[in-house]
């Protein structure tokens, strides 16, 4: 992940199976990681970045809010559209 921020703008994070793992507003758009970004809870080294880019059912582009984590490899994002909020809803990831 080299020496790349992790900060951006947090938008939630959640803490399980030793990691940390963050949602950011603006993801690399202001030279940080991705939006979606795993780090180890103890010496808070990144480990995981992705772009986390979806739609919703209906193609809408979508802005990641909350997440919470349900195991070693599940967990769902609640989200948003793009237009004040007007769709949101829940997916697994």
């Amino acid at each position: 992940m080299g020496r790349k921020s992790k900060r951006n703008v947090l938008q939630d994070m959640f803490i399980a199976n030793n990691k940390i793992y963050f949602i950011t507003q603006n993801g690399d758009q202001q030279g940080g990681l991705n939006r979606f970004v795993v780090c180890n809870s103890e010496t808070m080294k990144a480990e995981f970045s992705e772009p986390l880019v979806f739609t919703t059912p209906k193609g809408v582009g979508t802005w990641p809010q909350h997440i919470v984590i349900t195991g070693k490899n599940k967990g769902y994002v609640q989200y948003s559209d793009n237009t004040m909020e007007t769709t949101s809803g829940i997916c697994a990831t």
